[in-house]
């Protein structure tokens, strides 16, 4: 287990969410807290596992008394201005690749040629 993933753990133990889903769990499976800890950890690892790793936050948000929702509206807003950032960038280049082109194919056909 990774050291993210145990000091998540910890906090997770800490929260209320966390001691009324290991308090569910164990009344309703019949298993002790920290069989349920263990339960809860594996699902949640599990989970991650599944999912890029951009929304593991917004899971353990969820674990930790947040919304998931918001957590992975964090997530996405954060990659937004990435993508903003890198499509600028290639918006530039394209432009500048299309201009030299033009100039090139211009000389080819009798036009300016620079």
């Amino acid at each position: 287990m990774s050291l993210g993933i145990v000091f998540a753990i910890n906090i997770l133990i800490k929260s209320s969410i966390m001691k009324e889903l290991i308090e569910k769990i164990t009344s309703k499976v019949g298993i002790t807290p920290e069989q349920a800890t263990n339960t809860i950890n594996a699902v949640a690892e599990y989970v991650k596992d599944k999912l890029p790793v951009p929304f593991h936050k917004a899971i353990d948000s969820a674990l930790n008394g947040e919304s998931l929702g918001d957590g992975i509206k964090a997530q996405i807003e954060g990659l937004g201005g990435n993508i903003l950032e890198t499509a600028e960038e290639l918006k530039g280049k394209a432009e500048e690749f299309g201009e030299n082109l033009k100039d090139k194919l211009s000389g080819l056909f009798g036009g300016d040629k620079k």
